[in-house]
């Protein structure tokens, strides 16, 4: 516990943080998407330190950003598809 005087060092913090999964990248895009319009500079401030305090939040983020895009491309590629269109049928 920290006291007034007493802190927290900040591989203490970043191992808090990352270990014990306090965060993690879908409860951060979740703050982020329910949060974000109406407490902006929280939000914000609050997302920002987590990345600050522990690196390993950005390869996640990157890992994650990756798989959603690859995702959609997937989804995109499969909805305009014409191989398999019948005479008269729409695209999807």
């Amino acid at each position: 516990m920290e006291s007034g005087t007493e802190y927290f060092t900040n591989d203490f913090y970043r191992d808090l943080l990352y270990s014990n999964q306090v965060f993690d990248i879908a409860k951060l895009i979740d703050i982020a998407a329910i949060y974000g319009k109406s407490n902006n500079k929280q939000v914000r401030f609050l997302i920002s330190n987590v990345f600050e305090a522990q690196p390993q939040f950005l390869t996640d983020f990157k890992d994650a950003f990756d798989m959603m895009l690859n995702i959609l491309k997937k989804i995109f590629k499969d909805a305009l598809r014409t191989d398999q269109m019948i005479k008269g049928d729409a695209i999807l």
